[in-house]
């Protein structure tokens, strides 16, 4: 029985487009490339292992600069601000200086030790209390400790002066040269770590563009081939710029495999040593953003190393 032209269409398969033709070229070279890695794995894996090793580094001290800004952030508040009155005002006197800087939306909180509170104080932790009492006066002043609500050093030192030009007050103590120095060592670490990135970046250009040139020199006469029957060398470089991103990829993947090693190792440590100082700080390992960033990163670098490296090479091959 004859069909029709309408059966027969019923039939026709519609043409791929140019789209999908190029993503399955794509896919068929990913595909291609990986099982080539697969076949050395020896190989692979020390290249893998290399360019892990080597973005671990600048992970280690990017979480370092993490874990201690949280430190800071910790410590900031308990930090606190100590002002001494003047020994001449009442303790009415104290109060109302108190009760004004309640007001103040820089403070988080006021709190008032009177002089004769003081000196209560001072006579029973140093065991004085019949030497102070025969004292004529009560030699020390009311003290205010303040809560502050900005954890910026340039604000609390701004902070500091408006509360050295209030009349009542003598001496306003600022405690934050240890947390400065630790945030100077936190912005050492970040500079360290981007000059470190740096280096790092560098070195697995040099890694990653080698393994590509021995690639390609494995490959020398299938590319000769390639060239006499007329493929242009973004064609031919194209396995090549999927193998530096597939080892790229890998490595920067076992880096945070590697980094949640030592985060499990160093966990139970911290909070060891957090609890001593009554601390709630608490390791924070790489989050899913930082640990996706710093795989694209590793294949970002393979790719662009493999791209480099390729297209010279490929060029200076003669069909």
């Amino acid at each position: 029985m004859t069909r029709g032209p309408h059966a027969r269409a019923r039939h026709t398969r519609p043409q791929p487009s140019a789209m999908d033709k190029l993503l399955w070229q794509h896919r068929a070279v990913a595909r291609d490339s990986l099982q080539r890695l697969l076949r050395s794995p020896v190989a692979t894996a020390i290249t893998v292992s290399v360019i892990a090793i080597a973005l671990l580094l600048p992970a280690l001290l990017f979480l370092l600069q993490q874990n201690l800004g949280s430190g800071i952030a910790e410590l900031d508040r308990s930090a606190r601000i100590s002002v001494y009155l003047e020994t001449g005002l009442s303790d009415s006197e104290a109060e109302e200086v108190s009760n004004y800087l309640q007001t103040w939306d820089s403070l988080l909180s006021v709190e008032l030790v009177s002089s004769s509170q003081a000196l209560a104080d001072f006579s029973e932790n140093a065991g004085l209390a019949g030497v102070l009492a025969s004292l004529a006066e009560n030699p020390l002043p009311a003290t205010l400790l303040l809560i502050p609500r900005t954890s910026d050093l340039a604000d609390l030192e701004a902070l500091q002066a408006e509360l050295e030009s209030l009349p009542e007050v003598a001496v306003v103590e600022l405690d934050r040269t240890w947390i400065a120095r630790l945030q100077a060592i936190r912005n050492f670490v970040s500079l360290l770590g981007r000059a470190l990135l740096l280096f790092v970046l560098l070195g697995l250009f040099a890694i990653i563009g080698n393994t590509i040139r021995l690639a390609i020199e494995n490959r020398r006469q299938e590319i000769r081939v390639q060239k006499l029957v007329g493929a242009t060398d973004a064609y031919i470089a194209r396995p090549f710029l999927y193998t530096g991103f597939l080892l790229g990829s890998a490595g920067g993947l076992v880096a945070c495999l590697l980094l949640l090693v030592l985060w499990l190792l160093l966990g139970q440590s911290s909070r060891e040593l957090a609890a001593l100082y009554n601390n709630g700080f608490e390791l924070a390992n790489l989050s899913l953003v930082s640990a996706i960033g710093l795989v694209l990163l590793g294949g970002g670098t393979g790719w662009l190393s493999a791209l480099i490296s390729s297209y010279r090479n490929i060029a200076a091959i003669d069909p």
